[in-house]
Order: structure tokens, then C-alpha cells, then sequence
């Protein structure tokens, strides 16, 4: 087992941090702007680039984030954060490293990659103060040492990449024998009944397709679902999408005002305001994983014989 100080590559030991500046390639998939809290400001995977003139959809700014979807994306690292219990911790796609914060306070080491360098190194001196070391870099290419973390975490990740084998094996390579892979997709017939209505979703998965692509990288695999209890959540599951999102991103693409006209109607329809719901509405269950919107795996990796 690696001592903590050489999981990281020489090359990261000479910059004194692990946030390496370089241009954000375009086309790929970005990180959100600064943010204001560890919860306000969390940034959602996906998009395009130039974040700081617009909003892909499902990253949100600080500044017009809907709590339903901060809600839930924290409740997925909450649900991990019971596996990271004095381990050493990667998360892929960590954006501001917001989601990573509970995983700090229990977890050995708790590291973050993302492929903005801007998002985390304006986020990098926060981060550090909780003890999380932000490294930019690509998820196909994970610049960290064979074996070197007990957790790993990539939550709604894969559904952006046109080649998720190559960060799963990546993913594997980077546990040490009997560690973690935890990780989270849309589940494709509930979230999009109709088909894929999000631009920057390469693929989306069903438990079975999930259970495949899982399958040769680890031995064990247990399948979790998501619920989502909040009515505006639910909407994300809405056939209307594939029609109205693509005006969103023409006419409001930072939803400042498509969600106030959104959080209107919840409110009109079910008497529901966007601040009434917490991660706790948004459970990760181990019934009925097949009909509900995300789905959620635990994998571990195959221990060593002998």
C-alpha cells in the first residue's frame, strides 16, 4: 500500500498544488463559476464550455441553482460517506468539491479531480482548509499512482463520455484490492422515457446496460436507486423536456427566469417551494431501483489471491 505522500505523481509534487493550469479544451465537457457557499454554489456535471457567460442546464450557477438539484447531488455523496470512513477518497467530476465536503470530515485523504482548472483553483483555498487536495485533470486519463485510494467516486459522469469503459478501468486500476467504486447515471426509462433529451449526454443507461458495462471491471455489484420525492425533481423525468429544453437553451440558458417560471408552477400545482426540500427527499434505496430516475452501483474490486 502507497503512503499517503506518493499517491500523487512527481509531476503534481512540483507545482506545490495540485490544481495545474491549463486551458480548458473546447468542446469538453466544463466546470461551473465561483460559488458563494459549499452547498449554493455546487456545480453539476456536463455542458459545454465557457461557464462563465452560460449554463449548460443541468450545471447550475450559484446564483440561479435550483435546491432540488443541489439537494440531490448532495444526497449521493451523503450516501457514500458511510464507505469513506477513515479511507483514503478520488472523485471524479468533483467540480467545486462542494459534494466532497462530508466525505472530509470522516475520510484518511480526500482528493478531487475535475477538467476545469479555473472552478478549482478558485475553489482550491476552501477546499484545502477541509483537507481536500483539488487536482485538475481528465477523467480518461487519471494522473494518480496503481492502488492508491480505497474510494472512488464518479457520480453522473459516464453519461457524458462517448468511452466510459476507459475511466472504468481507469477507475479499477486506481482502487486498491477490495476498494469501492461508487457512481451514479440517469436511469434512461425514467429519466428520459423518450430518449435522451440532454445535447451533452453521450449515452444514457438502463440498470441492465449499467450491470454490463460494470461487469468486467469488478467482481461485486450492487444496484441502488434514487428517489426523488420533490415535485420540481420530478419534472426532470417529464417527455415535455425533450420540446422545452431546447428553447432553454436558446432563450435562457442560465434559467434566471424558465426556473422562477418552473418553481411558479410547483408551487400553483402542489404547494411546493423550491427551499422546502433537503437531501433527505432524495434517498438512495436498494427497492425498486428499476423505476426509479437515477441509478446508483457500489462495485468492488476483486481482492488479491494470496
Amino acid at each position: 500500500m502507497p503512503a499517503d505522500a506518493d499517491i500523487f505523481p512527481a509531476r503534481l509534487k512540483r507545482t506545490g498544488t495540485a490544481v495545474q493550469k491549463r486551458p480548458v479544451r473546447p468542446g469538453r465537457p466544463g466546470r461551473g463559476a465561483h460559488r458563494r457557499t459549499a452547498v449554493e454554489g455546487m456545480a453539476m456535471k456536463g455542458g459545454r464550455g465557457d461557464w462563465h457567460r452560460r449554463d449548460s442546464g443541468e450545471r447550475s450557477f450559484a446564483s440561479t441553482a435550483r435546491p432540488a438539484v443541489l439537494n440531490a447531488a448532495l444526497a449521493r455523496y451523503l450516501f457514500a460517506a458511510p464507505f469513506c470512513a477513515g479511507k483514503r477518497v478520488l472523485d471524479i467530476g468533483c467540480g467545486t468539491g462542494a459534494g466532497l465536503l462530508p466525505l472530509a470530515r470522516s475520510a484518511r485523504l480526500c482528493a478531487g479531480i475535475d477538467y476545469s482548472s479555473e472552478t478549482l483553483s478558485a475553489c482550491a483555498p476552501e477546499l484545502k482548509r477541509a483537507g481536500i487536495r483539488p487536482v485538475a485533470g481528465d477523467a480518461l486519463a487519471l494522473p494518480f499512482r496503481p492502488g492508491c485510494f480505497d474510494v472512488v467516486t464518479a457520480f453522473e459522469v459516464i453519461e457524458h463520455l462517448a468511452d466510459p469503459g476507459r475511466m472504468l478501468s481507469g477507475m479499477a486500476l486506481l482502487l486498491a484490492p477490495g476498494g469501492l467504486a461508487v457512481l451514479s447515471t440517469p436511469n434512461r426509462p425514467v429519466y428520459s422515457p423518450r430518449g435522451t433529451w440532454l445535447d451533452y449526454h453521450a449515452r444514457e443507461y438502463d440498470a441492465a446496460e449499467l450491470q454490463a458495462l460494470l461487469a468486467p471491471f469488478f467482481r461485486a455489484i450492487k444496484l441502488f436507486g434514487q428517489e426523488h420525492r420533490s415535485r420540481d425533481a420530478l419534472l426532470d423525468c417529464n417527455p415535455l423536456n425533450r420540446f422545452i429544453y431546447p428553447i432553454k437553451r436558446r432563450i435562457d440558458p442560465r434559467g434566471a427566469i424558465l426556473n422562477r417560471l418552473r418553481a411558479a408552477y410547483v408551487y400553483i400545482r402542489w404547494g411546493e417551494r423550491p427551499g422546502d426540500c433537503t437531501p433527505g427527499d432524495f434517498p438512495v434505496v436498494d427497492r425498486g431501483v428499476e423505476s426509479l430516475p437515477i441509478l446508483v452501483a457500489v462495485c468492488r474490486k476483486e481482492m488479491e489471491s494470496g
